[in-house]
């Protein structure tokens, strides 16, 4: 008999695959000019002669490259494949959720690009496709019986797209 106990076997997950942004270098180089962008800023907002313009631009520059290093810092991509559905949370400094019941499913295709066409995205709408990744280019397109159209970046597509054929 099933017991309220056991019923957490059901909805065990299928396969599950957390992500975190890991382009050091890039961090790196931000992080560098983020640096030198508040050190402008605090060099003309101490100078003799205050240059507004200047140090708007410079203050300006700074809590931009602050903002995005601070995003790619925190950015975390949870993919889960349940019994009924595949779920992708995507964190940062703005969450973005993608709910797909696995019977409205109706393809799913492998996708894999080379390193130098790839676009490192972090959510949003691309070409009429709801793309949610933080590894490029590379992971799962997924079209539902409705017509809607996803991106699912993920490190092992081939995995997710079995663990979803299997629980579907």
């Amino acid at each position: 008999m099933l017991t309220p106990g056991k019923l957490h076997i059901l909805n065990q997950s299928k396969f599950r695959e957390v992500v975190h942004f890991r382009q050091y270098d890039l961090l790196l180089a931000l992080s560098a000019l983020l640096a030198a962008g508040l050190y402008l800023t605090f060099t003309f907002a101490t100078a003799a002669s205050v240059d507004t313009g200047k140090l708007l631009l410079a203050g300006s520059v700074s809590l931009g490259l602050g903002l995005y290093v601070t995003h790619l810092v925190r950015a975390r991509h949870r993919i889960r494949v349940t019994t009924k559905n595949l779920k992708v949370d995507q964190t940062s400094l703005i969450s973005q959720k993608a709910r797909i019941p696995l019977s409205e499913i109706a393809s799913v295709d492998v996708v894999r690009h080379p390193v130098f066409a790839q676009h490192y995205g972090h959510g949003g709408w691309l070409s009429g496709e709801r793309y949610l990744s933080l590894t490029g280019r590379n992971g799962l397109r997924i079209e539902t019986k409705a017509g809607e159209s996803y991106f699912i970046g993920s490190r092992r597509a081939k995995e997710l797209k079995r663990a979803i054929s299997v629980a579907a």
